[in-house]
């Protein structure tokens, strides 16, 4: 699995974002905040998703953030797409403020995620966060 990106930004378009590594260039989905901060070089900390008929790889530049996008994915009915759209809407100061005060408007706001789905989110990472260190 590749766990950091380290180059030089070829190319973004939001979420997509292309980072030459010497010479090879790899695409990666990342939140539209690192899209808009973007200078010319850059460090991702890499979530690599397999499927069947795809490989993604998902950036994020603080590795706390990429912890909770992975906790986010571990609930059931959230996707990877579905996930990074959580980031594109909050930071993740307010992603876990919206968890622990039960904010299911928060998560409702994001495309393509459920009042269900939002719930489950509250409900599975409510104790997952509660001890965590995220700042």
């Amino acid at each position: 699995m590749i766990g950091i990106i380290k180059g030089i930004v070829e190319y973004k378009e939001d979420p997509h974002l292309i980072v030459d590594v010497n010479g090879v260039g790899y695409s990666l989905l990342v939140p539209t905040t690192v899209v808009v901060s973007l200078g010319d070089s850059i460090k991702l900390y890499t979530h690599t998703h397999v499927r069947e008929d795809a490989l993604e790889l998902f950036g994020f530049t603080v590795h706390e953030d990429l912890k909770l996008f992975k906790y986010l994915i571990a609930v059931s009915g959230v996707g990877c797409k579905t996930a990074l759209n959580v980031f594109s809407v909050g930071s993740r100061k307010e992603i876990i403020n919206a968890i622990a005060t039960n904010n299911v408007t928060f998560f409702t706001s994001v495309p393509r995620l459920g009042k269900k789905n939002a719930q489950k989110i509250i409900i599975e990472l409510k104790n997952k966060i509660g001890g965590e260190d995220f700042d």
